[in-house]
């Protein structure tokens, strides 16, 4: 049983970023599923989702490219940590 730190965080902030989008937009998306009235113009930030989405899509590349690339040495794998905690950042900066 090996212990892969990389995997845990990255299950972690996939769990943080959407946890708080569930919590955000979960209403808006309940409303237009059960077809209710809705005020778009209020309940969308279109900068906060295009971050959001850029954020998401950094993560998840980086989460895929560590699957698929094995890192033979440290510097690898502080590049991948790097730039997932970058692409964590944009997502977290626009709840701020």
């Amino acid at each position: 049983m090996s212990f892969d730190l990389f995997k845990y965080l990255t299950t972690l902030g996939f769990i943080y970023i959407y946890g708080r989008l569930v919590l955000h937009y979960g209403e808006v998306f309940w409303t237009y599923m059960w077809d209710e009235e809705i005020f778009w113009k209020s309940n969308l930030e279109k900068p906060r989702i295009l971050f959001l989405l850029t954020g998401l899509g950094v993560m998840h590349l980086i989460s895929f490219a560590r699957t698929t690339i094995p890192p033979d040495n440290y510097t690898v794998q502080i590049l991948l940590l790097l730039a997932f905690s970058s692409g964590f950042y944009l997502a977290v900066i626009t709840w701020t």
